[in-house]
């Protein structure tokens, strides 16, 4: 029950490319998409 040593994102984007040679990891806990503002479509 220790607490976590590591960041735990809510929304980041995790990316796993499978080949015939077996699966690889691309990029793992991108959160570079909720860098810009949000957009508001409503209004």
């Amino acid at each position: 029950q220790a607490p976590r040593t590591f960041a735990l994102g809510n929304a980041a984007i995790n990316r796993l490319l499978w080949t015939p040679q077996g699966l690889g990891l691309v990029g793992w806990a991108d959160t570079s998409h909720l860098e810009n503002t949000a957009r508001d479509e409503i209004c």
